[in-house]
């Protein structure tokens, strides 16, 4: 093939891509993802597999964490491949610092996805492992907006643990899963200004207005 044939089907392809991509987008907007009204709170399943007491790779200093994550089955609602409930991201800390990162992929699979990852050249010394798992749930208050809303929240679990290399052997305890909640952050103002109106009615109530006694 010769380079203008080449630089045609490049051409054409490009075109062909273009036009798929513009029917896509009016596809979109002409099926707005049904994004529910209020946000979901229903969190992800945090499941640590516990290792073997006695296995080879503690010889050397090494560590293999197994984990799981099922998403609730509310969120089991995709509209045109797009995840309309919410979505997660998995962050592993070791010793209070960043280790490894993990997204919600494929996204468009509703299973329970199982993670690993293998922890090398640790010192003989009790560490701490953390599995955060932040949730993001999405909704809009009313149809015409434009951008929904995102609502945070997350489930952890916290492991301490010791290899003993030379008895291959481990010690290991696995703090019970903490779930913490957040609020959205349009509903601060809201509350806020709630609390203000019934302070002010409990002051009317028992600080009356007294009445001006006139003057001569």
């Amino acid at each position: 093939m010769n380079k203008k044939a080449s630089a045609v089907v490049f051409v054409l392809a490009l075109l062909f891509s273009t036009v798929a991509l513009l029917q896509f987008v009016s596809l979109v907007k002409a099926n707005p993802v049904p994004y529910p009204s209020t946000p979901n709170t229903d969190l992800p399943t945090l499941t640590v597999q516990t290792p073997q007491n006695y296995s080879d790779i503690y010889a050397e200093n090494s560590f293999i964490l197994n984990y799981s994550v099922t998403k609730p089955d509310s969120w089991n609602h995709y509209h045109l491949g797009i995840p309309v409930i919410g979505d997660y991201q998995v962050f592993v800390y070791l010793d209070n610092n960043l280790l490894d990162t993990f997204l919600d992929y494929p996204r468009y699979e509703h299973v329970t996805k199982n993670y690993s990852l293998v922890l090398n050249g640790l010192t003989n010394e009790w560490h701490i492992l953390k599995i955060d798992v932040r949730a993001r749930t999405l909704y809009k208050i009313t149809k015409a907006a434009e951008d929904p809303l995102e609502h945070f929240m997350n489930t952890s679990a916290t492991i301490h643990f010791n290899i003993i290399a030379e008895n291959r052997m481990i010690l290991l305890t696995i703090d019970e899963t903490a779930t913490i909640p957040e609020f959205p952050s349009w509903t601060i103002l809201p509350i806020f200004t709630i609390a203000t109106l019934l302070i002010i009615i409990c002051k009317h109530k028992h600080y009356p207005k007294q009445a001006i006694q006139p003057s001569y």
